[in-house]
């Protein structure tokens, strides 16, 4: 968006483009219809580079945003373009927003999980009884490291 003033005609165009992938729920926020990335952000080309909606809604609609800084949702909706749904954070303050409203994918809930809950309680009673980490390891198909975190409570706490 680099070199484009607000009173400029392709200024006009790619609001009115920008609109197009836009569609309001009803609970306030403004849903990107247009592509969405892996992570459910919508993507959107000026000049022919690729933005995140959420960073363009955030530039177009409020303010330049400060190197290294984040476009937030308190909406927690990341197809949401709404700028009144928008905030700026360090990467640190949108971690701690997400493990405040709940949504870290820690353990069972992450995607790259090899172990429920009850296998890490069967690992630890299995340690305790004297059974060593390297056979857990190859047991539960895991490395070794991660049975000495589980068995000493650095992971799975």
């Amino acid at each position: 968006m680099a070199g484009i003033r607000h009173s400029d005609s392709r200024y006009r165009n790619i609001i009115s483009r920008f609109f197009s992938f836009v569609e309001e729920s009803d609970n306030g926020c403004w849903r990107w219809i247009g592509g969405i990335s892996g992570n459910g952000y919508g993507n959107f080309s000026i000049c022919h580079k690729s933005y995140t909606a959420p960073r363009v809604s955030y530039k177009m609609f409020i303010d330049e945003i400060p190197d290294g800084m984040y476009v937030c949702h308190i909406c927690d909706n990341p197809a949401c373009v709404n700028p009144g749904h928008l905030f700026i954070g360090t990467h640190r303050e949108n971690l701690d927003d997400m493990l405040k409203k709940g949504r870290s994918a820690k353990h069972e809930k992450n995607s790259h999980c090899k172990l429920t809950y009850d296998q890490v309680i069967e690992i630890r009673e299995k340690y305790k009884s004297g059974i060593l980490t390297p056979q857990l390891a190859r047991e539960y198909k895991i490395g070794q490291s991660q049975a000495v975190r589980i068995v000493r409570g650095y992971s799975w706490r």
